[in-house]
């Protein structure tokens, strides 16, 4: 029986172990199934709102959201909230839903300083709950609701803005420490004004001088001055704690401005008008002063003048004539299309709109220059050397060292002597032919009513000095008697005679020239002046003539319209043929040369 039992104890123990292994599975698999039921549940509520947005919820310091699936066993809860205190509990987990509700959280308070170094003229602090604002304050203390802020403080020329977060353990602070320094501003000028700019040319204070500026952050700033539209620029420097003190100054000179020709308009660098030259202009910033000189007709003049304080300093300028400026121009323009009659034209326009001018000469003396070159050249081809070496004389007198008219007045210089021979020759020649005329011109100057007497003309192969010697016979006459009263030979072969006749009724003067106009030719020119007795005078031209009796002979004048009566044309012919015949008749009888 013993022996029996053995076996049996042994074949159960396996299917023990097979037992408490199936119990163990399934503890665990039933542990795991009520595990991953097991969830908690929260709903964190601020002032009667619930907050599970805004809420950190952390279980053992780890986040949580509500609904979270968490261990079995021991936990610290917490919630954190910035508006709130902090809520915190301990926790025991048993499987299944956990679900704590609403948890109510306490609005929490904190502390903000604020310090504010010197006392600000405003700090102005927001928050969502509170809000305060203090007056020429050096800050506050204060509990407050946990929130965010924002902190303003005011100054005279100064601000900041600074953000802070009161949380129940940690308090919010807004410190406020601006380094400010003191201006004193003045002036040398009385009624002087300034504004003071940034660095961001941004305007910090204005006003008149003086000034004294308080609250100054440090730093660099720029003083602009105005006095009587003037205008000055001057660093500044503002250190802490400290007073500054800059003085502007405005040190002046004055101007005299003068234009030739005077009354034109002076503007400033601005484009203000000043008044007319010649002007004296007082008050001018010593340094460098720009202004501008216009004119009608004249071009106009931007200039500088640099102005020694306490000193009258001057300008003058001679103004440019618009009508110089573009007739010079064109004058250069046809100089280099060597047009030089008009290059010359307009550069003696130039001249006249300004006399004397430089440029303008040089332009005419190359524009002549070159012209009279061009015609010398052009003298020369057609054969007239003479000419051509007058213009080249032209063209030395404004281009002495013109090489081109050089060379061509040595290659004229044979041909010219050989023309001034013959125009010697020629002028002799006309000389001789002239002479008569001349003569006669200068015999009749004398004689009332000549000009209305015409000029005889008769010609002779026959010399001077054998009609000279026959006329005398010649003039003798068995009807009439034509006497010499006035001879004379002003050059050789040359005479020259008045013939004179009076009768009862008429009178005559001849004005005669014989001359050699030629080797082979004799000229004999004359005009009869007739006059007519018209009335009783003992001092009458009877008595020039010789003629008995008182009577007075007045020279024959034509009627209305220039023409003779008949009578009058009658003896007129009667005096030209009679002196005809009796010079027909010296030639006829004078002896062959």
């Amino acid at each position: 029986m013993e022996k029996l039992g053995k076996p049996k104890r042994h074949v159960l123990r396996p299917l023990f172990w097979w037992l408490i292994l199936v119990l163990v599975l399934y503890g665990i698999k039933l542990h795991q199934r009520l595990s991953e039921q097991t969830h908690l549940w929260f709903n964190p509520v601020l002032q009667g709102r619930s907050v599970s947005d805004e809420a950190a919820a952390t279980l053992d310091n780890q986040p949580i959201t509500s609904g979270t699936h968490i261990a079995i066993g021991r936990h610290q809860f917490t919630i954190t909230h910035l508006k709130a205190e902090p809520f915190s509990t301990n926790l025991f987990i048993w499987y299944g839903r956990h679900d704590l509700g609403d948890i109510i959280l306490k609005r929490g308070f904190g502390s903000l300083a604020i310090t504010a170094n010197p006392s600000a003229g405003l700090i102005d602090i927001q928050g969502p709950e509170f809000f305060l604002k203090l007056t020429n304050s050096t800050g506050i203390t204060v509990t407050v609701p946990t929130d965010r802020y924002t902190v303003d403080a005011y100054y005279q020329h100064w601000q900041q803005r600074q953000e802070t977060t009161v949380i129940s353990t940690l308090p919010g602070t807004c410190t406020f420490a601006p380094r400010f320094g003191t201006v004193q501003l003045t002036c040398n000028q009385s009624g002087a004004s300034f504004q003071v700019v940034d660095t961001n040319e941004q305007l910090f204070e204005a006003g008149d001088f003086p000034a004294t500026i308080q609250e100054v952050p440090e730093g660099s700033y720029k003083v602009n001055a105005w006095h009587h539209g003037n205008h000055l620029e001057q660093a500044l420097t503002v250190s802490v704690e400290n007073t500054t003190s800059t003085e502007v100054q405005f040190d002046y000179g004055a101007a005299v401005l003068e234009t030739e020709p005077p009354g034109a308009t002076v503007f400033n660098a601005d484009g203000r008008q000043l008044g007319f030259t010649p002007l004296q202009i007082s008050e001018l910033s010593a340094g460098q002063w720009r202004f501008q000189i216009a004119m009608n007709g004249y071009e106009g003049v931007t200039a500088a003048l640099d102005i020694s304080a306490q000193a009258t300093n001057t300008f003058r300028t001679n103004l440019v004539n618009l009508n110089y400026v573009r007739s010079l121009n064109s004058a250069r323009q046809y100089l280099a299309a060597a047009e030089y009659a008009n290059a010359e034209q307009v550069a003696t326009d130039a001249l006249q709109a300004k006399p004397g001018d430089a440029d303008a000469t040089a332009v005419y003396n190359e524009a002549a220059g070159k012209r009279h070159l061009r015609q010398a050249e052009a003298l020369g081809k057609q054969g007239d050397f003479v000419g051509g070496d007058k213009e080249l004389t032209l063209v030395l007198q404004t281009l002495p060292d013109n090489e081109e008219a050089k060379q061509l007045q040595a290659a004229f210089k044979n041909h010219v002597a050989e023309q001034l021979q013959e125009q010697q020759r020629q002028q002799e020649i006309d000389a001789r032919k002239n002479r008569p005329k001349e003569e006669l011109t200068k015999l009749l100057k004398d004689q009332n009513g000549a000009e209305w007497f015409q000029i005889q003309e008769m010609k002779t192969p026959k010399s001077v000095a054998s009609i000279v010697a026959a006329l005398p016979a010649a003039l003798e006459g068995p009807i009439h008697k034509l006497t010499i009263s006035y001879q004379n030979s002003p050059a050789t072969d040359v005479t020259t005679m008045v013939i004179k006749q009076g009768g009862a009724q008429s009178a005559r003067v001849c004005c005669l020239v014989i001359g050699r106009v030629a080797d082979d030719e004799t000229q004999i020119l004359f005009k009869i002046i007739e006059s007519a007795n018209t009335a009783f005078n003992n001092n009458g031209i009877a008595a020039l003539l010789n003629l008995p009796g008182g009577r007075d002979y007045q020279t024959l004048r034509p009627g209305y319209g220039g023409a003779w009566t008949g009578p009058q044309n009658m003896q007129i012919q009667e005096g030209i043929q009679l002196l005809r015949d009796s010079i027909q008749k010296a030639i006829d009888q004078a002896p062959a040369n």
